[in-house]
């Protein structure tokens, strides 16, 4: 249970003061009983959120797999809902009208890549929601990040002989996450080979005017605002991907996928799941009901 993240360690402390459990271990045996007393929580949020906890626990457990996905799909219905009711639960109305979903921007990505005629546009907008998919996505250091030799102190992509690597020294959480360095996968390298070698430039998003300058932080906005609706902006693609997969990811594999978003793991379920209340009152099983 040490292992589990502190939010769902408070919900299982919360099980065993009510006696539903009694002992962390039998969670493996007494599952149906604990999902029986989750369903009676009103609070669809809260309800998601016991539900990760549960599926946390049986994995840690190792539970049979059969079992687990039961109560995954079972979370993951209860996002989708909460989502539908709430737009993402907290989101500013404007948002809530154009929110999309993880699958929903996967398919307009889909959609510019298999377009025969892209515009600067929709090259740009290509790449960004590339970048935001098939690795977790950043903030908003795509915006100057410069196609480099070598690595210098700035932002910047290099080819390699294993493909592109991406190489960020400057982003807001330096300070505590450290430099960050990936290598790109498959599919995302072709991208990014294909996209220089049609529109040779500076910048992975350049300037739509000048190819030596970088596209910037407010076009970058403008440019979501465009393909996916008002009110969206990086914050919005990168909760998208973290409610996707949270619900199927291990402790280690959330803490993986913060540490890749620089990040935490309580940030990504307080912020961009919009949960904060029910991990505030998540310690008394029932005190939400």
């Amino acid at each position: 249970m040490d292992k589990l993240l502190i939010p769902y360690q408070a919900i299982i402390r919360g099980w065993l003061k009510n006696n539903v459990i009694k002992k962390y271990e039998t969670i493996k045996t007494r599952h149906g009983v604990v999902a029986k007393v989750i369903e009676q929580t009103e609070n669809i949020n809260s309800r998601k959120l016991k539900y990760q906890a549960l599926v946390s626990a049986l994995k840690q457990l190792e539970a049979p797999e059969k079992v687990i996905k039961k109560y995954s799909d079972r979370s993951t219905a209860l996002a989708k809902e909460g989502d539908k009711i709430a737009g993402e639960n907290k989101l500013h109305k404007q948002r809530e009208k154009h929110y999309k979903t993880f699958e929903e921007i996967e398919k307009i990505r889909d959609e510019l890549m298999k377009k025969e005629d892209r515009t600067f546009d929709d090259e740009m907008a290509m790449l960004v929601l590339a970048f935001s998919t098939y690795i977790p996505p950043r903030r908003s250091e795509i915006a100057d990040t410069k196609i480099c030799a070598k690595e210098d102190d700035g932002n910047c992509l290099i080819k390699t002989k294993k493909g592109y690597k991406w190489i960020l020294n400057r982003f807001k959480t330096v300070k505590t996450h450290g430099v960050y360095k990936v290598d790109l996968p498959p599919e995302l390298n072709e991208i990014v080979k294909a996209s220089l070698k049609k529109i040779p430039r500076e910048y992975l998003l350049s300037n739509a005017r000048d190819k030596s300058k970088p596209m910037g932080y407010a076009s970058l906005w403008k440019l979501l605002f465009s393909y996916l609706g008002k009110g969206q902006g990086v914050d919005c693609l990168r909760s998208a991907y973290a409610s996707h997969h949270i619900n199927d990811y291990t402790y280690n594999e959330i803490e993986k996928m913060a540490h890749d978003m620089s990040t935490s793991a309580k940030m990504l379920m307080t912020s961009y799941r919009k949960i904060e209340s029910d991990v505030e009152r998540s310690d008394g099983d029932n005190s939400d009901d």
